[in-house]
């Protein structure tokens, strides 16, 4: 009895069950767990969900909207939404095919960088990349991750952090999607806007890769 109460502690903490019925290996694996937390992302189901952010963000020039995003390498989604304003695309970066990314039309993103480099693609690979969005001009503004501002072409993506930059590259906002424990909605660590999970159902997260 004791054991499976164990064993489920340790499984609560993230950690992984070695030999349910050794006390002593039991106690080493959520040792381990405490120690080292397992980080989890959760995953949008490309359909219905994307995250809404509790206000939307007006971003200067010369900043930039960040996103670290990750898209599965079996994935055949294409034609979907990275990031977007809250009333149109002015402000927005989206997929025209698999892994060809494109900024909106209006100017307000000048260039997307991938890992630091100015790109037109983002690789499905089943790694986290970091898209930089830089801004041009004072009306760009973001305010829904992972879909359309009319809630279409979601994305399928898992999005592990969103920060904006003002233009001399402080951070202003900051959100990192990895706190299953807040569930749906996701606090910031800087600034004030939050980031709302839309259709949630708890079964999004998955083990960091």
């Amino acid at each position: 009895m004791r054991n499976d109460l164990l064993a489920q502690i340790v499984i609560a903490s993230g950690g992984t069950v070695t030999n349910k019925d050794d006390r002593n290996a039991l106690l080493s694996d959520w040792l381990a767990a405490v120690e080292s937390p397992q980080i989890e992302v959760a995953r949008l189901d490309g359909a219905t969900q994307y995250w809404q952010l509790s206000e939307e963000i007006s971003v200067p020039s010369g900043g930039s909207i960040e996103l670290d995003l990750m898209y599965d390498s079996a994935n055949q989604s294409e034609i979907e939404y990275v990031l977007t304003s809250e009333l149109n695309s002015d402000t927005s970066l989206f997929f025209t095919s698999k892994e060809a990314l494109r900024a909106g039309s209006s100017g307000y993103i000048s260039d997307v960088l991938v890992d630091g480099v100015s790109a037109v693609t983002l690789p499905y690979d089943d790694t986290f990349h970091t898209i930089k969005c830089i801004i041009s001009g004072d009306l760009a503004s973001v305010g829904i991750l992972g879909a359309r501002f009319n809630y279409t072409r979601n994305s399928s993506g898992v999005i592990k952090s969103f920060r904006v930059r003002d233009d001399s590259g402080l951070v202003i906002n900051e959100i990192p999607l990895t706190n299953k424990a807040q569930g749906a909605t996701q606090l910031a660590t800087v600034g004030s806007v939050n980031a709302t999970m839309i259709n949630y159902t708890g079964d999004e997260w998955e083990p960091l890769p």
